[in-house]
Order: C-alpha cells, then sequence, then structure tokens
C-alpha cells in the first residue's frame, strides 16, 4: 500500500461559496484589516456579479436622491419665508 503523495478526495474540501475550483490559483498576502472584504469582493466576481454596473446604478440613484433632497431644502426655505412674512404680519 502506496504512503504520502497526493490522493484523490483527501483533504478539506473547499469554503470557496461559488463552487468554483479552478486549477490555476495563487496565493496572496493582504492586510487582515481588509481580508474580509477582498474575500467577498472576490467571490463575487467568481459569481459573476457585475460590480461596475452596480457601483454605476447606485451612483445614478444618489445623485436623484440629492436632486430631491435639494429641492425639499428649498421648498423648506420658501415655507419658512412664508411662515416669517404671515407672523410679521399678524404682529403687525
Amino acid at each position: 500500500m502506496p504512503r504520502g503523495g497526493k490522493r484523490d478526495g483527501s483533504g478539506r474540501p473547499s469554503t470557496w461559496s461559488s463552487g468554483c475550483r479552478f486549477q490555476d490559483t495563487k496565493l496572496v498576502r493582504v492586510p487582515k484589516s481588509i481580508a474580509d472584504r477582498v474575500l467577498k469582493y472576490a467571490h463575487d466576481i467568481d459569481m459573476g456579479r457585475d460590480l461596475v454596473s452596480e457601483v454605476n446604478l447606485l451612483q445614478q440613484e444618489n445623485n436623484l436622491l440629492n436632486e430631491q433632497i435639494d429641492l425639499l431644502i428649498d421648498r423648506n426655505e420658501q415655507l419658512c419665508e412664508k411662515l416669517s412674512n404671515l407672523q410679521s404680519r399678524s404682529e403687525a
């Protein structure tokens, strides 16, 4: 019976969530502070998510929300001015 060496089915199963089993891999060292984010990003890419498109959509949504906030601020200022005018008229 042979000993040592690589045996089929031996070792721990992959923890890679997408199940990807690329043969050509590379060990990379990253700071602990960003390791979880780097792994999440790698898993997302591996699962085929188009992160650039998602970021662009989020930026567009953010721009629309900022425009709405600006409109609400303008409307609030107008209403405050009207209220101030009404209060000054009632005092006179």
